[in-house]
């Protein structure tokens, strides 16, 4: 009889990357019988998929209004109020399971309430969410206690737990008491080979999200201090359409920076190889989620054979300390500037051919390892 799974995730499934290799390691073993709950249907094909509603953006009146339930209810109260919620707890109710995956803290209190009396729980904590954005005041006053009660509330409950780098795991066990393994943002193999660089043209990329909090502009302006060699590619999920239209404002004087529409998100890699020399990695300081940041587009440019050019992020330059495949750069964006024109056709190479090695180890294969074996022990408690 095959162990039925429900991957469980408050996204859009067809471009959550973590989302996608959870359910590729699953469906490549033929004794798991997975159902998929989330916005929109995977890319991996899998026994079922339960479309969860996306609800419209609050108003400014239901904002307030929200906020201040968050300072006077219980976080429980709170959290089986949400529409979200209550629209997959209707959805999935009546079905049977041996497993849940509960992706992100938002998911957990659902999951264990799904769950059966032989029901196992395993959480992937993509984030450290009790400071993911306390670099803003609104989080911190509103958002931060919600979450850290959720946490002292529903993680000791939990059977199983992962996340994406060693410092959150080491946070959440500090704060929590619990022990999650790390599981990276590592692709599947993309087994690229190092495109030699030109050293008349070096192609820059960024892509991701367009989000405010990641400060792209630095990146536009660090291309006004770089010389005719360099050129930006931006390519941007295109959720925050304001931000966007901002940042091609700010860019319209320099045709050295390009946007491109995304690509479906299994061939990013090989995308990235085929076009570009150096990935930048260059988020914003002031948050914990800046401290722990280890993110899809580092391995990514890593798969990619390319090399890496980063603010001193701790988990990126712990990460570095393993292979050179990367350089960290000075914070203002002049000095990093200066960095980058200091790098020579062949010094690229030698980034490119580190991040070959690299991606031998930094993969999803590896992870997946890691993961099966995670759920072997979580099944294999009381029977």
């Amino acid at each position: 009889m095959k162990t039925r799974v429900l991957v469980l995730a408050f996204s859009h499934l067809s471009r959550d990357p973590r989302i996608f290799r959870q359910l590729k390691f699953l469906s490549l073993d033929p004794k798991f019988e997975v159902t998929a709950a989330g916005f929109d249907a995977p890319l991996v094909a899998v026994h079922q998929f339960v479309s969860l509603p996306v609800f419209r953006s609050k108003s400014i009146l239901e904002k307030a209004l929200f906020a201040t339930q968050l300072q006077i209810l219980p976080a429980q109260t709170v959290y089986w109020r949400n529409p979200v919620v209550q629209a997959a707890m209707r959805a999935l109710k009546d079905q049977v399971y041996d497993l849940i995956i509960a992706n992100d803290i938002e998911t957990l209190p659902l999951a264990l309430a799904l769950a059966g009396p032989k029901t196992k729980v395993i959480l992937d904590a993509h984030e450290y969410t009790p400071k993911q954005f306390d670099g803003e005041w609104t989080f911190r006053t509103f958002w931060q206690p919600y979450w850290e009660a959720l946490c002292r509330e529903f993680l000791p409950k939990v059977d199983g737990m992962m996340t994406v780098c060693n410092g959150i795991a080491k946070a959440y066990a500090h704060a929590y008491e619990v022990d999650p393994i790390v599981v990276t943002n590592a692709p599947f193999s993309a087994e690229c080979q190092p495109r030699p660089t030109d050293p008349n043209r070096i192609n820059l990329v960024h892509h991701g999200l367009a989000k405010r909090a990641r400060a792209l502009e630095n990146m536009i302006e660090l291309m006004r201090h770089l010389d005719g060699r360099f050129t930006l590619d931006l390519i941007l999920v295109p959720d925050h359409k304001d931000y966007e239209a901002e940042l091609r404002h700010l860019a319209r004087d320099l045709p050295q920076v390009h946007f491109k529409p995304p690509v479906p998100m299994p061939e990013i890699s090989t995308m990235l190889n085929a076009h570009y020399d150096l990935g930048l990695c260059l988020f914003p300081s002031g948050s914990a989620n800046y401290n722990f940041i280890l993110p899809n587009k580092f391995f990514e440019f890593v798969q990619g054979n390319l090399g890496v050019i980063t603010w001193s992020s701790p988990e990126i330059v712990a990460m570095l300390q393993d292979a050179p495949c990367g350089v960290i750069v000075p914070w203002d964006v002049s000095s990093a500037a200066a960095h980058l024109r200091a790098l020579t056709g062949p010094q690229v190479d030698g980034l490119k051919q580190a991040s070959h090695l690299a991606a031998q180890v930094w993969n999803a294969e590896q992870n997946r390892d890691k993961v099966m074996t995670l759920i072997d022990q979580v099944m294999g408690k009381g029977g």
